[in-house]
């Protein structure tokens, strides 16, 4: 989804101050949370095949956002980690099935971090290159275009109907505003915080998704809602006792805002996942395994987690789903196409038959009526749609 994007599991090395800022040891504690309900057999909710591999995913791929404009054309944001640094990529594609990277001016020992769609495309901004310095780009969806961005080392972008947001994640967090299409742009400071993600409800509200440091390495997760354009913020304290928590996703669902914040420092990595309708008052509704990141589809919030996703109509009642065209992968990123299906990307463990991977989720009624074996062995039930 937009406005939101995670590092890649197993993937942190190189760009971990991105998004840990130094992992710390003590383990947070996590209050007891409603469970979902049993997985169902494979295809309730959505049917996913996997698409052609996109270059690059041979290798050691950070996948950060996807991004799907109204035309249908998608973006998929990160890049690939080397020995010493990561060079930025953003691979585009028609269909979310075959992708290709596009060209452009992108900087090295940075990647792509965050997107949203605009009217005439794209607009994306890189981490921080060795000059200290975000980026940001305009996109046709095939190639980029550098254009004049706010100062400092920029984390996220979001857009409501009457502007854009672009928070820069410095000691003191910045959120950048622009009314103008990213022509001119007008600051407000934070507090003092580790501040990496941004959504916008429909109603306008902006969101800052942190933590705050509370000394002894723990942190308390906190966010900073504006009712006014980014004007006057309120601060509020999410209901997690202080730890070493990563700040993980933050979006915008049919339910509210939707968070995940990832403890990880258990043997398994698991992600507290809370819903908010405002910004300001938040409830804690899972606990699931894996880095994962939060989406939509049908109209519903999804939480994706390490094999399974979870789905809810209203934040309450979570269903909790299968798909073994999944398994082995730890969903980083996804986005819904204007015909209703989700286009998702992620990073494989051990047992995935690759690095990295993308994945088309179609509605029942959508998926064809039979399908041919899954890439890297995994086979489709009958009914799936077909494996790209």
């Amino acid at each position: 989804m937009h406005g939101h994007h995670r590092p890649a599991p197993g993937s942190l090395v190189g760009v971990a101050a991105l998004t840990v800022a130094g992992i710390l040891t003590q383990a947070p504690v996590l209050a007891q949370a409603p469970s979902a309900t049993p997985a169902p057999s494979p295809g309730g909710f959505l049917r996913w095949s996997r698409s052609a591999p996109a270059k690059g995913f041979d290798q050691e791929p950070l996948l950060y956002d996807v991004v799907a404009g109204a035309d249908g054309r998608v973006l998929l944001l990160g890049g690939i980690q080397s020995v010493d640094r990561a060079t930025p990529v953003v691979w585009g594609s028609d269909d979310g099935q075959t992708w290709s990277e596009l060209p452009g001016d992108l900087p090295a020992g940075s990647v792509a971090l965050s997107g949203v769609a605009t009217d005439d495309g794209f607009l994306i901004i890189t981490s921080s290159d060795v000059s200290g310095e975000g980026r940001l780009y305009h996109s046709d969806g095939t190639r980029l275009d550098r254009v004049p961005a706010p100062s400092g080392s920029l984390s996220a972008i979001a857009r409501s109907p009457a502007a854009l947001y672009a928070l820069e994640d410095a000691d003191t967090p910045v959120v950048w505003t622009s009314t103008d299409d990213a022509a001119t742009w007008t600051s407000a400071a934070l507090e003092p915080a580790v501040a990496q993600h941004l959504a916008v409800t429909d109603d306008g509200t902006v969101v800052v998704l942190g933590r705050v440091h509370q000394g002894e390495d723990l942190d308390a997760p906190t966010a900073w809602s504006s009712t006014d354009g980014g004007t006057t913020w309120t601060t509020s304290t999410l209901p997690l006792d202080p730890g070493p928590w990563v700040i993980h996703d933050l979006a915008s669902t049919p339910i509210g805002l939707v968070a995940r914040i990832v403890d990880p420092t258990m043997s398994d990595v698991i992600g507290v996942d809370l819903v908010s309708p405002d910004g300001i008052t938040w409830t804690q509704v899972l606990q699931t395994p894996g880095w994962g990141s939060v989406g939509t589809a049908n109209g519903e919030a999804l939480v994706y987690g390490a094999d399974e996703w979870w789905h809810s109509a209203d934040g309450v009642a979570w269903t909790k789903e299968w798909w073994p065209t999944l398994a082995g992968f730890d969903i980083s990123a996804s986005d819904v196409l204007p015909d209703g299906r989700v286009v998702a990307a992620g990073v494989g463990s051990g047992s995935a038959p690759a690095p990295a991977a993308t994945f088309i989720g179609s509605p029942p009624a959508q998926a064809r009526p039979t399908a041919p074996a899954a890439p890297g062995g995994s086979v489709a039930p009958t009914g799936s749609a077909a494996a790209g």
